[in-house]
């Protein structure tokens, strides 16, 4: 499975969608109805599964409307759910697919938790129910990352277990049944893991969330805009809210029209301009960034590009780094929407690449 929520992790659902298709997915993992339409209006009916618990609502525009939305198959993580999709499934005379989420991987989210008295009654329940069929039994990791693989294969061994006590106890056929517990990190590094399938995201972005993976990922997102001013000021001037940044010489400054409400963390670091690493001076505004370039300022003009992410000459700054430096979780970093630059399409130079 490959997992293209928030739009393909805001690469581009249409381009990605379409790329996995091609490289011959068995699954695609989404969140939103409105991603299943878009999926749908390229012309891909590979089977899709929902990761995530979704509303009455939500569940009831799906399944009411096949002939847009085609079949999606739901993960569920509670009785109530399931009799829901089974009503829902009866009115509209479908059998509607589920997953079974468990809550082996410790992420106390989205899952039966076997543990918790009355869940193991729930799940034989829900077995019993009309209109649903059980496709898949799954679990999440919250700390696939973890130094200690002994804990991580621990927690493997308990979901494989669990799901096998559901399949022997629920009179369920094993081959019918998709076991999937890996994402990206826990793939990677827990060979065992695999099970029927994997469920790979940000390793498919290129992002590397662990030392296991392979080195030759490369990122495929990119984040660039370019110089709008170029203005010099005096040693000793304060930069930005807050005058976190004073000029200890005189200096020149690039004026960049973009700033944190595009997406990057407020106190990111570093771009690189004409192939060199420089400074960001003091904190991103909301629409506009200092970027320090006294020591290049005759190089640089206006119009010229200034990467955030991605490669320039011989320097290249990762998500990773963003992450690293700023201290912002990479999961945050990674969802950068970079969608609202489209509203930055007035000036001169292209601002997003994918």
């Amino acid at each position: 499975m490959v997992v293209i929520k928030t739009d393909a992790y805001n690469n581009g659902l249409e381009h990605l969608a379409k790329v996995a298709e091609f490289a011959g997915v068995d699954y695609i993992g989404i969140t939103e109805n409105s991603e299943v339409l878009k999926i749908r209006s390229l012309g891909i009916i590979l089977p899709i599964c929902r990761l995530r618990l979704a509303s009455p609502k939500e569940l009831s525009t799906v399944h009411s409307n096949s002939q847009l939305y085609g079949n999606v198959e739901e993960m569920v993580g509670n009785l109530n759910m399931c009799r829901f999709l089974s009503k829902l499934g009866a009115e509209q005379n479908k059998i509607i697919n589920v997953h079974i989420s468990l809550n082996s991987g410790r992420m106390s989210r989205d899952g039966f938790d076997m543990s918790c008295p009355g869940s193991k009654d729930s799940i034989m329940a829900l077995l019993k129910l009309k209109n649903i069929c059980v496709k898949g039994i799954m679990t999440h990791f919250a700390n696939a990352d973890t130094d200690s693989l002994e804990i991580l294969k621990k927690l493997v061994a308990e979901f494989k277990t669990d799901a096998e006590w559901i399949i022997s106890e629920g009179g369920l056929k094993r081959k019918d049944v998709l076991l999937h517990a890996a994402a990206s990190s826990l793939a990677v590094r827990i060979p065992e893991s695999h099970f029927d399938m994997v469920r790979l995201a940000t390793i498919t972005y290129g992002i590397k969330t662990v030392k296991e993976a392979p080195e030759g990922l490369k990122q495929i997102l990119s984040l660039y805009t370019c110089v709008g001013q170029i203005m010099p000021f005096p040693k000793g001037n304060v930069v930005g809210y807050g005058s976190t940044c004073q000029l200890d010489r005189d200096s020149y400054l690039a004026i960049l029209p973009f700033g944190w409400s595009n997406g990057l963390p407020r106190n990111t670091k570093y771009a690189l301009i004409h192939g060199q690493k420089v400074k960001i001076a003091g904190r991103l505004c909301m629409n506009a960034t200092m970027v320090d370039i006294t020591d290049i300022h005759e190089q640089v003009k206006k119009g010229d590009q200034v990467v955030f992410i991605g490669k320039q000459g011989n320097e290249t700054i990762t998500i990773d780094d963003i992450s690293e430096s700023t201290g912002t979780p990479l999961n945050l970093v990674i969802q950068i929407d970079v969608g609202k630059l489209n509203a930055a399409a007035r000036y001169p130079k292209k601002l997003i690449d994918k």
